[in-house]
C-alpha cells in the first residue's frame, strides 16, 4: 500500500509540475487526471473540496501552492520509505558530517 501511495504522489507531483510549466508558457493542453485530483483532495483532508474549488477558480496560483506542498510531502514519504526498507540515506563517508556515528 505504501508503495502505491508513493507512486501516486510521484505521478501527481510530476503532472502538477508539467501543468504549471505549461501554464507559465501559455499552453493549456496538459490536464490533471482523476487520480491526481483525488490525491490532491485527500492531501488537504476536510478542506480538499474547497482546495479543488480554488484550483478551478485560479488554476495558476493554486497549482503553485499545491506543487510546493506535494514536493515537501514527496520528500517526507521517500525518506520514510527508505527508512522502512533499511536503505541508508547517506554514504558511509558522510555519516560523520551529520552526527550519525563512526563509519
Amino acid at each position: 500500500m505504501t508503495y502505491y501511495i508513493l507512486n501516486v504522489l510521484k505521478s501527481t507531483t510530476k503532472r502538477v509540475g508539467r501543468r504549471l510549466v505549461a501554464l507559465m508558457n501559455g499552453c493549456d493542453r496538459d490536464e490533471l487526471s482523476a487520480v491526481n485530483l483525488r490525491y490532491i483532495e485527500k492531501l488537504y483532508g476536510e478542506y480538499g473540496p474547497e482546495v479543488l474549488d480554488l484550483v478551478r477558480a485560479n488554476l495558476k496560483r493554486a497549482l503553485q501552492i499545491i506543487f510546493h506542498v506535494l514536493w515537501q510531502k514527496k520528500g517526507k514519504y521517500i525518506i520514510g520509505y527508505m527508512i522502512d526498507q533499511g536503505t541508508w540515506l547517506f554514504d558511509s563517508g558522510s555519516r560523520q558530517d551529520f552526527g550519525l556515528g563512526q563509519s
